[in-house]
């Protein structure tokens, strides 16, 4: 991750980095492009500066690869899952953090909560390993609203009053247009867990100017906002190509529009963000047979299965994955191949505008949508896209 000198934060970031208060909880909120990683980390690094215990979590592994080189031994980066599992056992030995009975990767917050009653009423609670230190969540709309509830009231009851020196403090980065799942967290609904009023100056943040895309791409993003109240960014001011929605009538010849744009441009780190595991693969077979042997070009993958590890930051780097895996990063140019396998039903049109905005947000300079045309019927996406704005997609044909 590319991190900022002060001279080149904007005052909302600073107001973050510099005035917000490094006890209690708070909230900064802002779409993508906003920075709201960036000042993560330089909360972070102030944190530990001030000798306070500092966590840097985040749900998305990817997200801990994209960013685990500016901590480098200062703070842990961990995610979320990794974290809570030692923070419990560490404060609840021998007993591991309860889960939901449908989903192991889902926490019974309300049981954590009564395990704890029950620890502090028989003496057995220690609370020194209860202390996390200072949290820093990024991405905090990943998570379940029970969540924040259950560490705002561990924080308050356990701890407010107490005479330890340091407190247990929170720091959330969210934005809730990219909330995919219906048990990830809105923004009122974490300030409401957090107990942060709408209009408190000193606890709650907002970001509002896109430092990330160019114009042409912040647009063509802006076409699919969902209408959620973090809203769409101020525009950013560099300028750049327009937005491409390439047809092709196979896989193969997008593949080779694909090898041909990385050869041409070594120099830039390039995502291609895909709608299945299969897909992935598929692709993944067949960039690498015609990439192996070319110059400096590293092609990289990640699924949860296969539990890889990634490099970012390098020019000459393609990075090939789910869009599950794609938010809080950032490349030259992106690339969404075959688009045309999104379906939806009018229930699933809010979501199907967020993965958009989420998968288009990613590009730094340059994206491109990819339709396959080859099938009968126009593709439901259509009907979704500015096909007959101009000023918003460049159509080409390969």
């Amino acid at each position: 991750m590319r991190m900022p000198n002060s001279e080149d934060m904007s005052q909302e970031q600073m107001n973050v980095y510099l005035t917000a208060p490094m006890t209690g909880s708070i909230l900064v909120s802002g779409p993508p492009g906003t920075g709201k990683t960036v000042i993560a980390f330089q909360r972070a690094k102030a944190a530990f500066d001030m000798s306070q215990k500092v966590k840097v979590i985040m749900y998305n592994k990817v997200l801990k690869f994209f960013t685990e080189n500016v901590a480098e031994d200062d703070f842990d980066v961990r995610t979320f899952h990794s974290w809570v599992y030692v923070w419990w056992k560490s404060a609840c030995y021998p007993q591991q953090p309860p889960v939901e009975s449908d989903d192991k990767w889902q926490h019974d917050w309300p049981k954590m909560w009564s395990v704890l009653g029950t620890r502090q009423e028989r003496g057995t609670l220690k609370l020194n390993r209860l202390n996390w230190g200072h949290l820093i969540i990024d991405e905090g709309q990943d998570f379940a609203p029970k969540m924040y509830t259950f560490f705002e009231n561990v924080r308050k009851i356990f701890f407010e009053d107490t005479a330890e020196r340091e407190k247990p403090a929170i720091t959330v980065f969210a934005d809730e247009n990219q909330r995919l799942t219906e048990r990830n967290s809105t923004i009122d609904q974490i300030r409401g867990a957090l107990g942060i009023s709408r209009d408190d100056g000193k606890r709650n943040y907002y970001l509002t100017k896109n430092y990330r895309n160019t114009r042409q791409v912040a647009e063509l993003a802006a076409h699919f906002y969902a209408g959620l109240p973090t809203g769409i960014p101020k525009l950013p001011d560099k300028k750049g190509e327009m937005p491409k929605l390439v047809f092709g009538n196979s896989l193969t010849k997008f593949v080779d529009y694909i090898v041909r744009y990385i050869k041409s441009h070594d120099n830039e780190e390039i995502g291609v963000i895909v709608q299945s595991d299969r897909m992935r693969r598929q692709i993944h077979e067949a960039l690498q047979s015609r990439l192996t042997g070319f110059g400096r070009i590293k092609l990289q993958t990640y699924s949860y299965k296969e539990n890889l590890g990634l490099e970012f930051d390098q020019p000459g780097t393609v990075t090939l994955l789910n869009k599950q895996s794609c938010k809080g990063l950032e490349f030259d140019s992106v690339f969404l191949p075959e688009l045309q396998q999104i379906t939806m039903t009018p229930s699933e049109i809010d979501t199907f505008k967020m993965e958009m905005y989420v998968m288009i947000a990613r590009a730094r300079k340059n994206v491109y949508l990819m339709i396959n045309n080859s099938g009968s019927g126009t593709p439901a996406i259509m009907d979704y896209l500015p096909v007959n704005n101009s000023s918003r997609l460049e159509i080409q044909d390969v």
